[in-house]
């Protein structure tokens, strides 16, 4: 081996050293390193993407809760590749997971319709489980809700980032498999929290701040009616 085939070796190592710096540990879409990184180009004109877009998975922590992390990193495994395979394939879009069940999209404007109209396939998002011990096989179901927000003139990624985010809120609202647009009335968003005392369910509540009461509470579980723990 020469020193210029040495060189070009070397070369091809720290490119793929980089690339797997920024690969995500649980699917295969970009990390949150990665993120950062691209959302420099996002809403700077030319081939660039303008849409940011927020998704994540829905009562999340419930399905950890009920069965176990390790599923959970199934369902995170299982959502990344769908993501990967209709939205990254389908709709050119660039993928990251920023943390836990969360993932960050970046569109091109051109290409909203076309995700949108595919949003629903998150609706149910089913994972086949092998039960060692029984040698049967199980069908878990998870779902996902997006937001997305256009990019605007002076409006810097991390604004746009959060009010897709906003937006996701809105969209676990309606049901699973949905998404919505952030819209200047979800600017001031406040969420309220509680526990039921008897079917230990977490529930959320998205408030306007202008029309929230100081004296706010949230008093019964919408799964079983019971009182919330404040």
């Amino acid at each position: 081996m020469n020193l210029q085939e040495a060189i070009s070796q070397l070369k091809l190592a720290v490119d793929a050293l980089g690339e797997a710096a920024l690969r995500d540990d649980k699917t295969p879409l970009g990390n949150a390193q990665a993120l950062d990184l691209a959302a420099s180009s996002v809403g700077i004109g030319n081939e660039n993407p303008d849409v940011v877009i927020f998704g994540d998975l829905n009562h999340f922590h419930n399905f950890n809760k009920q069965h176990g992390v390790e599923l959970g990193d199934a369902a995170i495994a299982l959502v990344g590749s769908l993501i990967a395979e209709i939205f990254v394939s389908d709709c050119k879009a660039q993928a990251f997971r920023r943390s836990g069940d969360e993932f960050v999209i970046l569109l091109s404007r051109s290409m909203l319709d076309r995700f949108i109209s595919l949003v629903p396939r998150f609706s149910s998002c089913l994972l086949i489980v092998t039960e060692k011990a029984k040698k049967t096989s199980v069908t878990r179901e998870t779902s996902m809700s997006f937001g997305y927000a256009i990019a605007e003139d002076e409006v810097g990624f991390g604004d746009l980032l959060a009010r897709a985010e906003a937006a996701c809120r809105v969209a676990k609202r309606e049901g699973n498999g949905t998404c919505a647009e952030w819209i200047e009335e979800l600017g001031s968003v406040e969420s309220m929290r509680g526990r039921c005392v008897n079917c230990e369910a977490d529930v959320t509540c998205y408030v306007p701040q202008r029309t929230e009461s100081k004296r706010r509470a949230l008093l019964c579980c919408p799964c079983c009616g019971m009182a919330l723990a404040q």
